[in-house]
């Protein structure tokens, strides 16, 4: 799987594919993912918004059953659409210009008329 990661602060992108990682780093981006996924679900449950600590503890499992089943029924959304001439630039190490030319082209010698032999 290639992920294409937005680096906003530097208006980039990184590329992983990983099947180019080592397992330690792919075990790693997995666990760190879940965590931080349900980790996230609950951060808006705050303990001083209620009165008991049932009541907390309570919506602070909603929270977190509901980010469980959305990941494990597919229910889960990806990100922004991203341009594929930034993805590809990114994925073969290019600047975007680079890639324009070469779709361009492409594009170009595919749609020449063929010469006669």
């Amino acid at each position: 799987m290639i992920a294409q990661i937005k680096i906003a602060k530097l208006n980039t992108m990184l590329a992983f594919d990983s099947a180019k990682l080592p397992d330690v780093s792919n075990e790693y981006v997995w666990e760190y993912g879940l965590k931080q996924r349900l980790n996230d679900a609950h951060a808006s449950v705050q303990r001083k918004d209620y009165e008991s600590d049932e009541a907390f503890l309570a919506d602070v499992k909603s929270a977190v059953d509901k980010a469980e089943a959305a990941i494990r029924t597919g229910q889960v959304s990806r990100g922004a659409v991203i341009d594929p001439v930034k993805a590809l630039a990114a994925t073969m190490g290019l600047t975007e210009d680079e890639v324009r030319l070469a779709l361009t082209g492409a594009v170009a010698k595919k749609s020449a008329p063929k010469r006669a032999a």
